[in-house]
């Protein structure tokens, strides 16, 4: 596959799913720059619903009925120059959530929910709401930009991302989008968008 031409390369890749984009990236350095240079045209991992909720919410469901993805140990090649660390230690100074929700009896914690189809259990995606050092920040950034490179079906959102900490993170890039055919906008007035 080496020697063909980068439009047949790309006609190629696009056969496959994404598990197995996965598995090639991962054999070598030039396929993981080709697929990473190509991610927007190639297979996402699809999930049924994505989800923001407040652990008030999912402290009613049982600890058996769900997955917690661990945060730990994150590899991102994401390099964090000298002007982008200084607006980071200023957001943290200032203690800049990463949810923003529309409700007074909301906790303080949060939770990205996703669920692979509607009756397996889902995964649960714990980020710090509020930052405190750089490397949760990069921890945020990262899972921020994994989640944009699945697909869902629906997304019920109770709450958002904050667009200040989302515009800090990546520094005003445009290139952080969430691909979601529907979303339901939760607060007392419930909103369908598709």
């Amino acid at each position: 596959m080496l020697f063909l031409p980068h439009e047949v390369q790309l006609d190629v890749l696009k056969c496959l799913k994404f598990e197995q984009l996965f598995s090639l990236k991962q054999t070598n350095l030039y396929f993981r720059n080709l697929i990473n240079k190509y991610e927007g045209e190639l297979a996402r991992m699809e999930f049924f619903k994505l989800s923001l909720l407040d652990t008030l919410d999912v402290g009613y469901q049982l600890r058996n009925s769900y997955k917690i993805v661990n945060l730990e140990p994150v590899i991102s090649y994401f390099v964090l120059d000298g002007q982008l660390m200084k607006k980071w230690k200023a957001a943290l100074a200032e203690s800049v959530p990463l949810f923003l929700h529309g409700y007074d009896y909301s906790g303080e914690d949060f939770v990205v929910q996703m669920e692979k189809t509607k009756n397996k259990k889902p995964y649960i995606l714990n980020l710090p709401n509020i930052p405190k050092t750089i490397e949760e920040m990069i921890i945020i950034r990262f899972w921020l930009q994994q989640l944009s490179n699945c697909s869902f079906e629906e997304a019920e959102l109770d709450n958002i991302f904050n667009p200040t900490i989302i515009n800090l993170l990546f520094d005003n890039e445009t290139s952080l989008h969430f691909h979601i055919q529907t979303i339901f906008i939760g607060n007392d007035n419930a909103t369908r968008c598709s």
